[in-house]
């Protein structure tokens, strides 16, 4: 025979609960308002993890929405209980009825978020378990030692692979970026890099989405005549997440210099276009500190090198709760 639990124990008062041992008004705020309260909680919680490796914010998603459910599951179990025993501890029969119709409204309002939420989470599950949609970033010393030639998507493994360059090249004073875009987290941590090392970032061909949260590293940052630089609000895997991203890409963007009315121009542009501006406008507006001219740009053997493959344009997770 299984042990009774302690009486006032954490188990006790669960399977208490579950027993439908608890009154009424105990029971319906279990089921009610704790997850509620685990999402206020919950949802800080997330937010601290947005910059780290995009697995471990998904995956983090996923447990907290299955512990919400979990919690929400329990709570209806209970209350349930104690609503089929209100009657007989003398209380009123309509309180009792109204309690279970509560519990089938707030379940089948569960149940449609669940499925309004089912390709967030599985976009979750796919980044948390998945194969990484970025191939590995590429990251190698120009000839002369003096650029690094960084290429590809800003996958979680890019400030490393530029890190490894700088090893092998500890002369060198600049970046030369040619991204289509990536992860918002890897981008960021690869500015923070450059920043530390109080390097320059340069554009031959194009660098778009994160790829530009990378480039605000730089204590120089030059673009050829003809480079082609791309913004767009981002969108966080999940859902858009307008309002978080407006305000962590914003304040990326305004550390750095940048104008306001350009900002607001960058998060006004939808995750699916992409806004263009040009050289006149990305000087007007601070993003870039000066135009290199041919003589200035690094050598045609270094720009060659530094092309790179097209990529979809994916910000950091956040948190998808039912």
């Amino acid at each position: 025979m299984e042990p009774e639990a302690i009486p006032g124990s954490r188990i006790g008062y669960i399977r208490s609960h579950l027993r439908g041992d608890h009154p009424l008004g105990v029971a319906w705020a279990n089921f009610y308002l704790l997850p509620f309260f685990a999402n206020a909680v919950g949802s800080p919680i997330l937010s601290l993890l947005e910059d780290a490796p995009a697995r471990i914010p998904s995956l983090a998603s996923l447990v907290f929405v299955i512990l919400v459910l979990a919690l929400r599951g329990w709570g209806a179990i209970g209350a349930w209980a104690s609503a089929s025993l209100h009657v007989s501890r003398d209380g009123k029969p309509v309180w009792a009825r109204a309690a279970k119709a509560g519990i089938a409204v707030v379940l089948l309002i569960q149940v449609l978020n669940l499925a309004r939420l089912a390709p967030e989470l599985g976009e979750h599950v796919l980044v948390a378990f998945g194969p990484s949609p970025f191939p590995a970033f590429v990251a190698e010393p120009s000839a002369d030692g003096k650029a690094i030639l960084a290429s590809g998507d800003m996958s979680d493994d890019a400030a490393d692979a530029i890190r490894r360059a700088l090893d092998r090249a500890p002369d060198a004073k600049t970046v030369v970026l040619s991204s289509d875009g990536g992860w918002i987290a890897a981008g960021k941590r690869v500015s923070e890099l450059i920043a530390e090392r109080g390097l320059s970032t340069y554009v031959e061909s194009e660098c778009s989405s994160a790829c530009t949260i990378a480039f605000l590293g730089g204590v120089d940052r030059a673009v050829s005549p003809s480079a082609k630089i791309g913004f767009h609000r981002p969108r966080k895997v999940g859902g858009s997440g307008e309002v978080g991203v407006k305000n962590t890409a914003g304040r990326l963007y305004a550390a750095a210099g940048v104008s306001r009315a350009f900002i607001e121009r960058i998060l006004d542009t939808p995750p699916e276009s992409v806004w263009n501006p040009s050289v006149a406008e990305l000087l007007e507006s601070k993003f870039v500190t000066r135009v290199v001219t041919d003589v200035e740009s690094p050598s045609a053997e270094s720009q060659s090198a530094a092309a790179a493959p097209a990529v979809s344009r994916e910000s950091p997770p956040a948190p998808a709760v039912p």
